[in-house]
């Protein structure tokens, strides 16, 4: 297995622009610049946890996640070996997070790597519902000036249940405020038409539309969105989605990468250049047909393999897209404020 690194945020110096009294740089939390004061908001702190185990475990991170923590990267993994899927789980847990991948016996031994970002100000929640082929989640709205990415998930089949994969996919969109997850296998003779797990994979990066959009791309009609329909053919799963609304001041612009190859020297976008990332969404897609399970997960910044999505070798096609957003790890405030104290000049006649 590839060895996986978080590179820690380097400072950054800023510099301030004082309009008609030259400019110069800022070396504290607060510095005095003419007649303003330029403040800097608390900063961004990254916390990782990774460890093995079986069932569900409970894995200990480096600093606490806080109540909407913003994901950064994640990898659950059999290692040699691939399974059948029940459940896959990401999530978020005050000092440490919970992680799972199972098949429907959920004894089998893997490794589960969770990165985040803790960011001052954000607020979030958690959606669940019972889904077919795609779920749909509307979110409350969030704090002006804040940007909707992902902080967890749960990926649940039927208890006593499991399946191979196709298709993976979490979405978020502030416009809409909706989440979007997808979950599909060949279903045997029951799926024989792969259309709709191909638009899936390959179009699923179009976001910010209504559902009709999805839903009219690759003879997807037949997709039921929303809550279990007793009538859709696609097995039902149930989606628990934690995501966070953050300060719009801490994120760079939103960039996307994509490729049908684990390799960087394979893919479409810009990587970024470490660690210092938060996830808007992501799709995972087999190209020939579904599989068992071995490894899935998100690391942009990885010496190795960028992502992952496997069975227990590497000859299946794929396709997949990452949807990222960079953090500033030290943003300043949103405005410059007069100084504290009043300046020299600024002393009235006749006092000292």
């Amino acid at each position: 297995m590839t060895p996986f690194f978080l590179n820690r945020p380097v400072a950054t110096v800023i510099a301030v622009v004082a309009i008609g009294l030259g400019s110069g740089p800022v070396a504290a939390q607060s510095v005095q610049q003419g007649r303003l004061q330029w403040q800097t908001a608390a900063p961004a702190v990254p916390s990782r946890g990774e460890q093995n185990g079986s069932q569900e475990v409970r894995i200990a991170v480096d600093q606490p996640l806080g109540p909407a923590p913003a994901l950064s990267a994640f990898r659950l993994d059999y290692g040699r070996s691939d399974h059948r899927l029940q459940r896959m789980m990401v999530m978020p847990d005050g000092t440490a997070f919970r992680a799972t991948l199972s098949d429907r016996d959920g004894g089998d031994r893997f490794r589960a790597l969770g990165v985040w970002w803790v960011i001052p100000g954000a607020t979030g929640g958690t959606v669940t519902g019972l889904v077919r082929g795609i779920g749909e989640f509307e979110v409350p709205p969030g704090p002006p000036d804040t940007t909707l990415v992902l902080s967890g998930f749960d990926i649940r089949r039927s208890e006593g249940t499991d399946a191979n994969v196709r298709t993976f996919a979490i979405q978020l969109d502030s416009a809409s405020r909706r989440i979007r997850t997808v979950l599909l296998d060949d279903q045997g003779t029951d799926f024989t038409s792969l259309a709709e797990a191909v638009a899936v994979g390959f179009g699923f990066s179009v976001i910010g539309g209504p559902v009709g959009a999805l839903a009219g791309t690759g003879g997807m009609a037949n997709i039921n969105q929303g809550p279990v329909n007793a009538n859709s053919r696609l097995r039902p799963y149930t989606a628990e989605i934690a995501y966070a609304w953050v300060p719009n001041r801490y994120l760079g612009a939103m960039r996307e990468v994509s490729g049908s190859d684990r390799r960087r020297s394979a893919i479409s976008g810009e990587l970024p250049t470490q660690e210092q990332y938060v996830l808007t969404g992501f799709s995972f897609h087999f190209g020939n047909s579904d599989h068992f399970l071995g490894r899935v997960g998100v690391h942009l910044a990885s010496t190795g393999p960028v992502i992952s999505w496997q069975d227990a070798n590497l000859d299946d096609p794929i396709q997949w897209n990452v949807r990222f957003m960079p953090v500033r790890t030290d943003p300043p405030a949103s405005t410059l404020i007069p100084p504290a104290r009043p300046l020299p000049d600024q002393v009235p006649a006749g006092r000292n």
